[in-house]
C-alpha cells in the first residue's frame, strides 16, 4: 500500500501515456494481468520452495526508492518507472529470499514493457519509421505502376495525396511485437539463440505488415481517392490488420522454434 501511494504520480503519468491519442501503449493495461498469471501459473512451485528472507532486498529497495525520489524532483518519470521493478525486486528478495525471487523474475521483469519510453525518444523513432514506411510503400506502388511520387511523408498521387501520419510508422505494432515475442520464448522454452531469433523476427514482420497496409491506403487513394482511404471503419480495420498480420507471423514462427515432440 506505502508503495503505491509512493508511485502513485508515476501511475498517473503511466495512465496520461496509455490513454494519449495515438498511444505506444495501449497494451500497457493489460500487462500487470499477465505478470499476475505468470505467477500463478508457478504457484506450486512456489508454494515449495523455502521463505528465506534475505537484508540485501532491503538494499535494492532503497537504492530504488531513492532514484525514485531523485527522479519525482527531476521530472524524470520514465526512470521512476524502472525503479518501481528495482523496488519490486528489493521487496520479493527482502520478504520471500532468493529462490523464490528467482521464480519470479520472468514475470516481474516482463512489466518494463508497460513503461513507457521517453516521448522525445519515441516521437523521434516514430518519425524516422513513417519516413522509411512512406519510401518503401512508394518503391511498392511504383512497382505495379502506380505513379506515386513522395515529398518527406506525404504520398502525392495524380488525383489525390496522402499524408503518413505518426499512427503509420508500424512503432506501436513493433513494441507490442517485441513483447509478445518474449513472452512466446518464455512460453516455448527454446534456446536462448532461438529466443533471439525469435525476437529478431518482429523487426521484419513488423515492417512488411505496415508496408502491406500503406500499399493497400495507396491502392485505395489511387482508384477512389484519399476519402476513401481515410474514411472508418475502413483505415481503422486496416491498422489492427497490421497487428493481426504480424502476429500470425510471430506465431508461425514461434511453431517452428517449438521443442519437438519425443
Amino acid at each position: 500500500g506505502l508503495v503505491i501511494a509512493c508511485y502513485y504520480p508515476t501511475f498517473l503519468w503511466m495512465k496520461d501515456r496509455f490513454l494519449e491519442p495515438e498511444s505506444y501503449y495501449t497494451h500497457g493495461f493489460l500487462l500487470p494481468f499477465i505478470s499476475l498469471f505468470l505467477i500463478w501459473q508457478k504457484k506450486e512451485k512456489i508454494r515449495a520452495l523455502p521463505i528465506i528472507p534475505s537484508k540485501r532486498g532491503f538494499t535494492l529497495f532503497l537504492a530504488g526508492l531513492f532514484i525514485h525520489i531523485f527522479s519525482l524532483f527531476f521530472k524524470i518519470n520514465f526512470l521512476s518507472g524502472f525503479s518501481l521493478i528495482a523496488v519490486i525486486f528489493g521487496l520479493a528478495i527482502y520478504f520471500f529470499g532468493g529462490k523464490i525471487t528467482r521464480e519470479l523474475s520472468f514475470p516481474i521483469l516482463f512489466l518494463i514493457f508497460a513503461i513507457p519510453l521517453p516521448s522525445g525518444l519515441t516521437i523521434a523513432l516514430a518519425f524516422n519509421m513513417k519516413l522509411w514506411a512512406t519510401t518503401l510503400s512508394v518503391m511498392a506502388a511504383r512497382a505495379v505502376a502506380i505513379p506515386a511520387i513522395q515529398a518527406g511523408s506525404e504520398i502525392i498521387l495524380p488525383n489525390t495525396s496522402l499524408t503518413v501520419g505518426y499512427a503509420c510508422s508500424g512503432l506501436r505494432s513493433l513494441i507490442s511485437l517485441i513483447a509478445m515475442a518474449i513472452l512466446f520464448a518464455y512460453f516455448l522454452r527454446t534456446s536462448l539463440l532461438k529466443g533471439f531469433i525469435l525476437l529478431l523476427s518482429v523487426i521484419p514482420l513488423a515492417i512488411i505488415s505496415n508496408l502491406l497496409r500503406l500499399f493497400l491506403l495507396i491502392f485505395i487513394a489511387y482508384i477512389y481517392g484519399s476519402e476513401a482511404a481515410t474514411t472508418e471503419p475502413l483505415h481503422t480495420l486496416l491498422g489492427l490488420s497490421v497487428f493481426v498480420i504480424a502476429f500470425l507471423g510471430l506465431l508461425w514462427i514461434g511453431k517452428a522454434f517449438a521443442p519437438k515432440e519425443q
